[in-house]
């Protein structure tokens, strides 16, 4: 009707308000908005503002982008649209996490069976570069690494003059690297090996910096982390046939583990050595090594504590039915554990969240989920957050979990818990 009636001073007034509120009914349709560059641009924006207020919860920020991609993916020019808009805000300074939203973006139009991949390679790269964009676009296309084309990537990226470093961040060239180098059972010929190590450490350690128009590749790093690379990789392959062998070769496992690339293979290395079921079936010392190396990981590194949370979780919901029950039910409390010491390193929403649905599963074992709250309320003390109390106080409340925990004379720390939090929230 706006077309119809252009000259119509109220009608167009009107729209314009309609548009600088993001009107939500119109909103929620997106193609209305999306017509108009002006009403649509203010759509974008304004996701992106959302997702990037929601960064501390990644379960909270998984959502947003999906509605985001809910509003860009159903027509081309809108992908486009906001996937330039997101590599320009990018460019500047403290862009990284711009960054972050543009990969997770374009992650989710590939799941979404749409041809996004091309669009993702042009963005990293420069005219200059285009035997690099085919290289890696040969990889992703097949999901599978080869050794011509990581020989072209390698040869480039050592060169005087290489392609953006930004163009190798693609996480699924980063993933295919990482399996190659680390998954046990996959067979590397030795002469690649320096080519994938390489590649893989050049993407997480060099960066770039422009200064009037010239750009600075900085590789100070390059080198010791290629050779700490080599060294974890020597002994996660002995690991591999051994979990022993791996407790003499914990010093230098954590002496490494400092550097950013280290701490993100052994975490890729734990999750595929845990995600067999026969690493469990005997019980041993050695089981719990890689769940020690994974609180070196968290303790160290503040930013892996998502990836580290979704694998206990993951492995907390899997479900272990050649193992015996008493086994499952260690399992289980070792978990906890984990969980436990999250928390302790101050990432405690995503885990009382998931505790709490835990709770509602009625096939979960009560007395891991006992243990946990017991353990919990050893480990702190008042004043507690609004949101810690919000999070917590329903658990503890469950009388499935907690009932045996408390006492008649109410001196116990579920029933202290419960008095304290109802005479905060009053």
């Amino acid at each position: 009707r706006t077309r119809t009636l252009s000259a119509c001073f109220f009608l167009s007034y009107t729209n314009n308000i309609i548009r600088q509120k993001g009107y939500e009914s119109e909103a929620a349709n997106g193609d209305g908005q999306a017509r108009d560059v002006a009403a649509f641009a203010g759509q974008v924006t304004q996701h992106i503002t959302e997702i990037l207020h929601s960064l501390a919860d990644m379960s909270v920020y998984a959502e947003k982008v999906k509605q985001l991609a809910d509003l860009v993916c159903s027509e081309q020019h809108f992908f486009v649209y906001a996937a330039v808009l997101l590599q320009a805000a990018s460019k500047q300074r403290n862009g990284h996490k711009l960054r972050r939203i543009l990969q997770d973006l374009l992650a989710e139009g590939l799941e979404r069976n749409h041809n996004v991949l091309s669009l993702g390679l042009m963005l990293s790269s420069n005219p200059g570069h285009q035997q690099a964009v085919m290289s890696l676009h040969s990889m992703l296309s097949r999901q599978a690494l080869n050794p011509s084309d990581i020989t072209v990537l390698h040869r480039l990226y050592k060169s005087a003059n290489p392609p953006p470093v930004e163009l190798i961040r693609q996480p699924q060239f980063l993933e295919l690297l990482i399996t190659s180098l680390f998954k046990p059972g996959t067979n590397l010929n030795p002469d690649h090996l320096p080519k994938y190590s390489h590649l893989l450490v050049y993407a997480a350690s060099v960066f770039e910096t422009s200064s009037k128009g010239n750009l600075t590749v900085n590789t100070s790093e390059l080198k010791d982390s290629q050779q700490a690379l080599v060294i974890v990789r020597a002994i996660c392959r002995r690991a591999d046939s051994s979990l022993s062998d791996l407790l003499a070769e914990l010093p230098v496992l954590f002496d490494h583990l400092r550097l950013s690339v280290i701490s993100m293979v052994m975490m890729r290395w734990c999750a595929f050595t845990l995600s067999k079921e026969s690493v469990f079936s005997v019980v041993t010392d050695t089981i719990a090594l890689p769940f020690v190396i994974l609180d070196e990981i968290a303790t160290l590194h503040s930013g892996q504590h998502s990836a580290v949370f979704e694998l206990y979780a993951q492995l907390t919901n899997n479900n272990y039915q050649t193992l015996d029950t008493l086994v499952q039910l260690e399992l289980k409390k070792t978990l906890m554990d984990r969980f436990l010491h999250l928390i302790s390193l101050g990432f405690v929403p995503p885990v009382l969240q998931f505790i709490f649905q835990c709770t509602m599963d009625e096939s979960f074992d009560r007395s891991v989920l006992r243990h946990f709250v017991s353990e919990l309320l050893d480990m702190v003390s008042p004043p507690f957050s609004s949101t810690f109390m919000e999070a917590l106080l329903p658990i503890v409340q469950n009388s499935a979990v907690t009932s045996s925990l408390r006492t008649a004379d109410g001196k116990d720390a579920v029933s202290k818990f419960i008095e304290h939090c109802q005479s905060e929230m009053a």
